[in-house]
C-alpha cells in the first residue's frame, strides 16, 4: 500500500468541496427574496376582485349593491387567517371603512378597488372596495 497518502488527499479534497458547496447553497437560499405578506395580500385581493368582475352573477350583485352574496364569495376565496370588509358604492364616493375602531384597530389594512361598469342590460357603474387585514 504505497499510495495510501494519495487516496487520503483525494478524500480530503472531496470533503472540502462538499463543505464549501453546502455553505454556498445555504447562503444563496437565504438571500432569495420571497414575496412579502403585503404583496401576497394585494395579489389575493386582485384575484378576488377579478373573479367578481368575471362572474356575471356577481357583477349584477355589485350593480344592485347586494353585498351579502359578494361577502360569501370573498369568504370562500380568502385564506382563513385574513379578515375582510367589502363595500359597494358609487364611483364618486370615497368608500372607506365604516368604523375604524372595530376589530381591525392597530392592524395594517390593505385595500384594493375595482370599478364594475355594466351588465348586458344596465349601465350604472359602481365601485367595489375590498379591505383585508391579518387576524
Amino acid at each position: 500500500m504505497v499510495n495510501k497518502k494519495g487516496w487520503l488527499r483525494i478524500a480530503e479534497a472531496f470533503i472540502a468541496i462538499v463543505i464549501i458547496a453546502g455553505v454556498l447553497l445555504f447562503v444563496f437560499t437565504k438571500n432569495i427574496n420571497k414575496p412579502s405578506m403585503e404583496e401576497q395580500i394585494y395579489n389575493i385581493e386582485k384575484e378576488i376582485l377579478e373573479g367578481i368582475a368575471d362572474n356575471a352573477e356577481l357583477r349584477e350583485r355589485v350593480l344592485n349593491m347586494e353585498e351579502r352574496e359578494i361577502e360569501i364569495f370573498i369568504s370562500e376565496n380568502l385564506p382563513s387567517n385574513l379578515g375582510f370588509y367589502v363595500r359597494v358604492c358609487e364611483i364618486d364616493n370615497v368608500c372607506g371603512l365604516p368604523n375604524p375602531a372595530e376589530t381591525y384597530t392597530n392592524k395594517a389594512i390593505y385595500s384594493k378597488e375595482r370599478i364594475i361598469t355594466s351588465t348586458l342590460t344596465e349601465f350604472e357603474p359602481k365601485k367595489i372596495k375590498l379591505f383585508v387585514w391579518e387576524k
